[in-house]
């Protein structure tokens, strides 16, 4: 059944899917029901920035990375495996074996030619993978005005590697995310580049470009 423009398909997919959570487990990540292992729990270190939001989660540099590894991963997995594209709208469509499910950032075409080598991504199992750069005071709320509520409406999660962004939510709240931490971003937020900034991000593919064009339109 296809839905969204994605064509779920009777393959491997969740045998992979359970081999990964199950070298998470036994790697102490997360515990049998998906819970943060003591190794990874919010209690309070002296002398550590604790997180300030639901949503902000500060891990050392060797777990980040380790966790990243394994998303990036397991979204390979998925693409590979479990889903495949039918929507011939998209820009990039591809079948198991016909197409690379990796790439070098430079090898990445960029999102638009409006933004340079702003945003570069690609659309594998119906996530945009993207590889980010910002300078320093880039404020998208100008560009996200006439999006519902004026805010981006599409989720994210992502990892900095280096720099700072300041993220305001809906509900008034805002946090900033810097180097070495991973972040998720529900519907509904803003952003203001404090120091420029590194990224990699992955964005359900069909919103992602939906406030991409948005953007670009703004410009």
């Amino acid at each position: 059944m296809a839905v969204h423009g994605i064509e779920k398909r009777t393959t491997h997919g969740a045998s992979s899917v359970a081999t990964a959570r199950k070298a998470l487990i036994s790697s102490g990540a997360i515990r049998e029901y998906g819970y943060l292992s003591p190794s990874m729990s919010r209690t309070p270190v002296p002398g550590r920035f604790q997180p300030k939001h639901r949503n902000h989660m500060l891990f050392d540099r060797e777990t980040s990375l380790t966790v990243l590894h394994f998303a990036v991963h397991l979204l390979l997995q998925c693409a590979a495996h479990g889903v495949r594209r039918t929507n011939t709208a998209a820009p990039y469509r591809y079948e198991k074996g016909t197409a690379k499910m990796k790439s070098n950032v430079k090898e990445l075409p960029i999102a638009h030619e409006a933004l340079g080598e702003m945003i570069r991504g690609q659309d594998w199992g119906g996530m945009t993978s993207a590889y980010m750069e910002y300078p320093t005071g880039l404020d998208f709320c100008p560009l996200l005005e006439g999006l519902e509520r004026d805010h981006c409406q599409c989720p994210h999660w992502g990892y900095v590697i280096d720099g700072t962004i300041r993220v305001s939510y809906e509900d008034g709240t805002e946090e900033s995310v810097s180097g070495g931490e991973l972040y998720y971003w529900p519907s509904g937020h803003t952003v203001v580049v404090e120091e420029a900034i590194r990224m990699v991000e992955f964005s359900p593919h069909d919103q992602m470009s939906q406030v991409l064009a948005h953007v670009v339109g703004k410009m």
